[in-house]
């Protein structure tokens, strides 16, 4: 998994930020000046260095449905959280970290039940701790690629309203446990000797979510990601000291 981190959806964010990693890439520092040049450093990823930074995400979707015919509804999803990353390398291209963070969501979506509109929601809430290791390369001047394996953790609530069989609307407030697994490339762009911009782009990913309440309700989440999915870009900033 990835620290957790501003998210985008899949679309034109997607575009704009991979055009941002493409065009920092391919960039010649033909026409920087010597203060900007003499702020980069390609040594500012090496062995002993401490890495320390934070990521922050938020998301959220409107959704309106107008029907001559029926009813004009709006749903919305809003999801946002951050996390502290802190970690050191063990040599000049490999690093061991350790995010730590929370993250919470917020869904609501209107449902005509018996002819009655209702407005059940789904809330969530994790603390999430989650170990990585990374391998850097080097591509240019004050430019890292990136790729890192991470494992997640993650402990937390639920509350979700549902209908029962009888069409009555039930609210449901669950424990939660977490875990899970992914890959991530990114890229780290160091605005100076010290702080970077860091993309990391979730491709391939697994997770468990359990819920449990006091009455012995449960609820099962599996999950598998390959290539983009949604809020699978983080956007942070990291001091490398």
């Amino acid at each position: 998994m990835k620290p957790i981190p501003l998210n985008f959806r899949v679309g034109g964010k997607h575009t704009f930020l991979l055009y941002l990693i493409f065009t920092a890439i391919t960039h010649k520092s033909v026409g920087q000046n010597l203060a900007v040049s003499e702020a980069t450093n390609d040594g500012s990823i090496k062995k002993g260095t401490t890495i320390v930074g934070a990521y922050f995400n938020f998301s959220t979707t409107n959704t309106t449905t107008v029907r001559v015919r029926g009813l004009t509804t709006e749903s919305s999803v809003v999801k946002l959280g951050g996390n502290v990353t802190a970690g050191k390398m063990i040599s000049d291209h490999w690093g061991l970290l350790l995010n730590v963070g929370y993250q919470s969501s917020n869904t609501t979506t209107p449902t005509v039940v018996n002819g009655t509109l209702y407005n059940p929601i789904n809330d969530r809430s994790d603390f999430i701790v989650s170990p990585s290791f990374r391998r850097y390369k080097n591509v240019s001047e004050g430019i890292f690629l990136f790729i890192q394996t991470s494992v997640m953790m993650s402990v937390g609530t639920l509350t979700a309203d549902e209908f029962d069989k009888n069409d009555k609307l039930i609210r449901y407030n669950f424990n939660t446990t977490g875990f899970g697994a992914g890959i991530s490339p990114g890229m780290t762009y160091f605005v100076n000797k010290k702080l970077s911009t860091e993309i990391a782009i979730g491709v391939i990913g697994f997770s468990v979510y359990n819920g449990k309440d006091s009455l012995g309700n449960t609820t099962q989440t599996n999950s598998f990601q390959s290539l983009f999915y949604q809020n699978s870009v983080s956007l942070g900033f990291v001091y490398y000291l």
